[in-house]
């Protein structure tokens, strides 16, 4: 079955949507356990790669557990679901259209601040060519020194870091950083 990429637009919305339909926003193994079985056909393994909570690295959905969670969330398939959001918005809307900063606008050492919820403020600075160094975390998981690439900070979706590296920690080398999950980032300025 054909795979799809897990950081799109899409994903995040369709996240939203079974978030909705269970009445919960999974943050903990159980969480996902519990989803698991109201879905159906879904193991919770899958269920937290979907939701970036696994540190298994997967970038990608098969189109099956798609449509299994598009089934659940009420729109039938993943081709339906992605019907509906195009007609939410009309042909010729952007999905989304919050703010944006590029990262290829950004001259090298440019501080950029970000915040999601619940409470969650960052500051980076910019290393050039979409590198990052975050100077300042409070409440989040992120810690002083972290280093990522990221071409984009977009409002309302979420941010997804790549290539993130902390001093001092072998087995985060490489890997993949997921903010704002469920309501997307709520802030992007330029300090």
């Amino acid at each position: 079955m054909p795979k799809v990429e897990t950081y799109i637009p899409e994903i995040a919305a369709l996240r939203d949507a079974v978030e909705g339909r269970a009445h919960m926003c999974p943050s903990t193994h159980g969480d996902f356990e519990q989803l698991s079985l109201a879905v159906g056909g879904i193991s919770a393994i899958t269920l937290e790669r979907i939701w970036s909570y696994s540190t298994r690295k997967a970038d990608n959905v098969s189109s099956r557990s798609l449509n299994i969670l598009a089934a659940y969330a009420g729109f039938g398939s993943w081709p339906n679901f992605l019907k509906h959001l195009k007609a939410q918005k009309g042909e010729d809307s952007d999905f989304f259209l919050e703010s944006a900063i590029s990262a290829d606008t950004l001259p090298e050492g440019a501080v950029i601040r970000i915040t999601w919820q619940p409470d969650r403020i960052v500051t980076a600075r910019h290393l050039g060519n979409a590198r990052f160094v975050v100077e300042t975390s409070k409440n989040a998981s992120l810690m002083e020194g972290d280093m990522f690439s990221c071409l984009e900070f977009r409002t309302g979706l979420p941010l997804y870091l790549e290539k993130f590296s902390r001093p001092g920690d072998p087995t985060l080398e490489g890997g993949r950083y997921a903010a704002g999950l469920s309501k997307g980032i709520s802030s992007a300025e330029i300090l």
